[in-house]
C-alpha cells in the first residue's frame, strides 16, 4: 500500500513539473542581426513571485535560478556624456553580452524562473542603462527604465528594443511591442515541450520596416538614427514630431455622427454581460461646454462618459476623462472595456460603422465609405500590421482588442526563441511597400 501511495505521489509531482516547471523554461537567442555577439547587450528584469511582487528583480543570465532583488546600492556605473561630463545618477550593471551566454554547441540561451512582467532588453554597442529609484529608505524600490522622450537620457542614442514575457501559474506568455517605437525587427517562437505554439513578430530586416514607414511622408519626421517613433510619442526632441491635429477630421466626423445616431456597445466583464447605449451630448463641466459621448447601462444603473478626444489622445489611448478608465470593481472594468473599444475603433477607423463591424479586421485601417477629407487612420500601426507575421503586432497601446497583437500564451509553455533579424543590410524598395496608403 505504501509503495502505491509513493508511486501515486511521484506521478502527481511529475505532472506538476511538466505543466508548471519551477525552472524548466528557456529563452534561446538567434543572432541574424549583422552585429558581433560581443556587440549585443542583454538585460532581463521583472518581478519575482517569491516575495514582494512590487520589488523589481534582475536575472543572472549565467545562472537561471539567480534572480536577486534590485537595490539602490546597485547604481554603481558612471555614464559619461559626449562632452566628457557624466550623469549625476548612477546606473546598474545588470547586463551580459551575447557571447557570454554562448554554449559549447554554439547556441545562445538562458533559463529563467517564474517572472512577472519580464523585460528582455536587447541593444547594440552599449547596454541599456537602468536606475533603481528609492529617495528615502521607507520609499518603494522602483525601476527607472530609459526615457526615450528625453534626448538627454543616457540610452537615447542607443539602438535597443525589448521583448516582454511572463511565466506564472497560468503558463508562459510573451509578446513583442512597437507601441512607443520600432527599432529591432524581432521574431519569436514559443514551444510547449515538443509542441510548437506559434511564431510572431517581423519576418524581415530592420531596413525593410523603416523603408515601409518612411514611404509615408507623414511619418518621416518620426525617424531618428536610433529608432522610429510612433505618433503617440511626446519626445522633447524638436526634430521628432507628428501632426497634433492629424485625427481631428475623423474624430469630428464620428462625434457628429453620434449626435443623431445611437451607439450601442455590448460586452462581457467577469462573466457578466452588459449593454451601454447613448449619443454625443454637450455637457458643461464648469470649464466650458464639452462634447461628450454618454452611454447608459440601464441594467446596472451606470453611465459612462468619454469626452471628445484630441488626436494625441487617440494615438496614446489616454487622457483624463477620455480614455483612462474610471471607477472601481466591475464598474471600472466596464468603463475601461468601453473606452478600449472606442479608442481602438478610432485608431482603426471603424467607429462610424455599426458596432458589430468593429471587430472585422478586413475593415481596419480602411476608408470604409468615408469622404476623403474625413479618412484618417493610424498609419503607423497599419503599416506594421501589414509587415508582421500573420499581420499581428502591438502597433498602439490597446492593439490587443480583438486579438490583433503579437502575443503568444500557453498553459504548458516551456521555451521561447527570439531571433534578431538583420539590422545592417539595406534593402531594395519593394513596389508593394511604396504603394502603402498615404
Amino acid at each position: 500500500m505504501r509503495r502505491v501511495q509513493i508511486s501515486l505521489l511521484l506521478a502527481i509531482l511529475a505532472g506538476l513539473l511538466i505543466n508548471h516547471p519551477a525552472l524548466a523554461n528557456k529563452l534561446t537567442l538567434v543572432n541574424n542581426s549583422g552585429y558581433a555577439d560581443k556587440e549585443i547587450y542583454l538585460i532581463v528584469w521583472g518581478k519575482s513571485y517569491t516575495g514582494d511582487l512590487t520589488i523589481p528583480h534582475h536575472l543572472n543570465l549565467l545562472k537561471g535560478d539567480d534572480f536577486p532583488a534590485c537595490d539602490p546600492s546597485d547604481n554603481t556605473v558612471t555614464v559619461y556624456k559626449d562632452d566628457g561630463t557624466h550623469y549625476s545618477d548612477g546606473y546598474c550593471n545588470y547586463w551580459f553580452t551575447l557571447d557570454q551566454i554562448k554554449k559549447a554547441d554554439g547556441s545562445y540561451w538562458f533559463e529563467f524562473p517564474r517572472i512577472n512582467s519580464g523585460r528582455l532588453y536587447i541593444s547594440f554597442h552599449k547596454p541599456v542603462y537602468l536606475h533603481i529609484n528609492q529617495d528615502q529608505p521607507t520609499d518603494p524600490i522602483l525601476m527607472r527604465e530609459p526615457d526615450l522622450n528625453n534626448p538627454d537620457d543616457p540610452s537615447y542614442k542607443t539602438m535597443f528594443d525589448k521583448f516582454e514575457f511572463t511565466y506564472d501559474t497560468a503558463g508562459l506568455h510573451a509578446n513583442t511591442t512597437c507601441v512607443d517605437y520600432f527599432c529591432l525587427p524581432l521574431k519569436f517562437e514559443m514551444m510547449a515541450g515538443e509542441t510548437h505554439v506559434g511564431t510572431l513578430g517581423f519576418p524581415c530586416s530592420q531596413a525593410a520596416v523603416i523603408l515601409a514607414l518612411e514611404a509615408n511622408p507623414l511619418l518621416r519626421t518620426l525617424k531618428t538614427p536610433y529608432r522610429f517613433y510612433s505618433p503617440a510619442t511626446h519626445t522633447t526632441d524638436p526634430k521628432v514630431h507628428f501632426d497634433d491635429n492629424y485625427f481631428n477630421n475623423y474624430i469630428n466626423y464620428c462625434w457628429n455622427h453620434y449626435k443623431t445616431n445611437k451607439l450601442t456597445i455590448t460586452g462581457v466583464v467577469n462573466a457578466e454581460s452588459f449593454s451601454a447605449v447613448g449619443t454625443v451630448q454637450t455637457i458643461n463641466t464648469g470649464g466650458g461646454d464639452v462634447e461628450t459621448l454618454v452611454l447608459d447601462d440601464t441594467e446596472h444603473g451606470e453611465t459612462y462618459n468619454i469626452k471628445k478626444p484630441s488626436s494625441k489622445q487617440v494615438f496614446a489611448c489616454g487622457g483624463a476623462g477620455v480614455f483612462i478608465p474610471e471607477g472601481s470593481g466591475n464598474t471600472g472594468l466596464r468603463d475601461g472595456y468601453i473606452k478600449n473599444e472606442v479608442a481602438s475603433a478610432l485608431n482603426r477607423t471603424v467607429m462610424h460603422l455599426e458596432f458589430s463591424e468593429w471587430k472585422d479586421t478586413s475593415k481596419h485601417y480602411q476608408q470604409n465609405d468615408l469622404p476623403d477629407d474625413n479618412y484618417k487612420t493610424n498609419i503607423y500601426a497599419q503599416i506594421l500590421h501589414r509587415l508582421a507575421i500573420n499581420h499581428l503586432i502591438y502597433g498602439y497601446a490597446w492593439d490587443d482588442k480583438y486579438d490583433q497583437e503579437s502575443y503568444l500564451s500557453s498553459e504548458t509553455g516551456t521555451d521561447l526563441k527570439v531571433t534578431i533579424n538583420n539590422c545592417k543590410a539595406p534593402v531594395v524598395p519593394v513596389l508593394s511597400l511604396l504603394l502603402l496608403d498615404k
